[in-house]
């Protein structure tokens, strides 16, 4: 992953550290199947908590290692759900998928979303465990995999906004020599890339709910 230079907060400035961000409410699809529940997606369970001061920027080593970590842990939920569909049916798949989809994870808005907010794309908000193929699908209750990224529009417009936003933010706080503004608003930014990507979720839900219903009718 590569990163351009960008308007932000400089890599020697110090200041205290913050409390880490809140914990976002969790929502499954098809909690009313007893299979669905088994492998349905939790979203959220909780952002991963920033390990330096909340305004400063991770190096690219860091960067690498965490994105590693987050894959490494995809991998084993992966398993661990597939395990657990074959369980219930056998000739069950299961596929993650990215909510804010991996295209905008190492292009033009890779720094801001892995170096200055510490998001990485298979972290366990951003995934979705959902059924690999239209007959899974009907055999677990849960929606099919889209095979293609969601809509970027919106999210892609929020990351414009928010990248201005954290450049001004650190600008003000720097004048001020106080950081406590900036960390909150770099918290908020999380907080809302969490809404969108529950929003996908909810997207994808009702779609599966009317084409059941479509069925039935």
């Amino acid at each position: 992953m590569t990163f351009g230079k960008r308007n932000g907060p400089p890599t020697g400035a110090t200041a205290p550290s913050f409390s880490p961000p809140r914990p976002a409410p969790s929502f499954a699809i098809g909690e009313e199947a007893a299979i669905a529940a088994a492998v349905a997606p939790t979203l959220v369970p909780a952002l991963a908590p920033a390990q330096a001061a909340s305004y400063m920027p991770l190096d690219p080593y860091l960067v690498r290692e965490r994105l590693e970590e987050s894959r490494a842990r995809l991998a084993a939920r992966h398993e661990e759900k597939s395990r657990r569909a074959k369980e219930r049916v056998a000739q069950a798949e299961i596929r993650p998928f990215c909510l804010i989809p991996e295209t905008l994870w190492t292009g033009q808005w890779a720094e801001l979303l892995s170096a200055r907010l510490g998001l990485f794309p298979h972290d366990d908000w951003n995934i979705a465990f959902l059924a690999a193929d239209e007959a899974s699908a009907v055999l677990l209750d849960l929606p099919a995999h889209p095979g293609t990224p969601a809509a970027t529009d919106e999210i892609e417009r929020y990351l414009a906004e928010a990248e201005l936003q954290l450049a001004t933010g650190y600008a003000d706080a720097e004048r001020a020599r106080n950081f406590s503004q900036y960390a909150q608003e770099r918290e908020e930014i999380r907080d809302k890339l969490v809404r969108l990507a529950r929003k996908v979720l909810f997207a994808i839900d009702e779609a599966w709910a009317r084409s059941k219903q479509d069925a039935e009718d």
